[in-house]
């Protein structure tokens, strides 16, 4: 199916499960018509199957798209780019998650999680510039996570330009934490330089929900995260989050809250570092040196 609409779609990554799908969902249920991307082909198709039924005439797309890959990112943007359809909303949803002690990298050569969750949006943003530009009052969502705010379920971030490869130390779960601290950076620094052309950039942490993070895990762990953790205080299901991450892309409450972050459907502060203009603006810079984006 092909979606050619004069009121612009939203675009969703990762939306074939989990948040992104439950983003997609809510979206359709407000007649937005939605493109998500998925790594599986055939498991996108199943998702975009399971809302046109739900949700009957929903207008929903489903392309390829590997955020690991910087070829594959620059191949999806030059292809939607021809399409010339108005893009009103980008939710940079899709991310990675270290869980063991082995390092993975991209096929580009970047630590996994830093170059999907964090590199990969800022290329496809970048890419998709031209669509965004040419869409009055259009917004970026980077998906975001407490986890960077020390005391906010963690130590938080301690991002370190001269590790982004795990050239000195690895741990998953820190490396996860400083991706998230580079989505606010980035979401914040986005809204600077474009905010002035109409723009609305906003990062935002979807809370605590188990079942998303239960793809990702087998056996007893799957259980827990599946089962158990859904009970306890502060988990939240997903169609919530994804409730609140549609109405961040498209509601007109949001219109002016570009430059800001939200958590569980709340502003609140961000961490003290995610306001550090000159760090925002470093990775801002070194990650047009890594994608290559001036040659783009």
């Amino acid at each position: 199916m092909s979606i050619d609409t004069p009121q612009g779609i939203a675009l969703i990554t990762g939306g074939n499960r989990g948040i992104g799908y439950a983003t997609a969902l809510s979206l359709a249920k407000r007649n937005t018509p939605i493109i998500f991307t998925s790594r599986d082909a055939s498991r996108g198709q199943a998702s975009a199957d399971t809302i046109r039924a739900l949700v009957p005439g929903a207008q929903v797309e489903v392309l390829s798209l590997d955020l690991a890959s910087m070829a594959s990112i620059r191949a999806f943007a030059a292809a939607f780019l021809i399409r010339d359809t108005p893009l009103r909303a980008l939710i940079n949803n899709a991310g990675a998650m270290g869980l063991g002690k082995q390092i993975e990298f991209t096929r580009d050569g970047f630590e996994m999680e830093f170059g999907t969750n964090h590199l990969g949006h800022f290329l496809l943003t970048h890419l998709l510039m031209p669509a965004l530009e040419a869409t009055p009052g259009s917004r970026v969502i980077s998906v975001a996570s407490i986890r960077h705010i020390p005391g906010k379920g963690g130590i938080g971030a301690r991002f370190d330009f001269d590790n982004l490869k795990g050239e000195k130390s690895y741990e998953p779960r820190m490396s996860y934490n400083n991706t998230k601290l580079a989505n606010v950076w980035f979401a914040y620094e986005l809204q600077r330089r474009f905010g002035g052309k109409g723009l609305v950039s906003i990062a935002a942490c979807p809370g605590f929900v188990p079942e998303t993070l239960a793809a990702s895990r087998t056996g007893l762990a799957h259980f827990v995260y599946t089962r158990l953790l859904p009970l306890i205080p502060g988990a939240r299901p997903a169609a919530v989050s994804g409730d609140e991450l549609s109405a961040l892309a498209i509601d007109p409450a949001y219109a002016k809250e570009g430059g800001t972050f939200y958590a569980s459907g709340k502003k609140i502060a961000s961490s003290p570092a995610s306001y550090d203009e000159a760090s925002a603006r470093r990775l801002w810079e070194l990650s047009e040196k890594l994608t290559g984006v001036g040659s783009a």
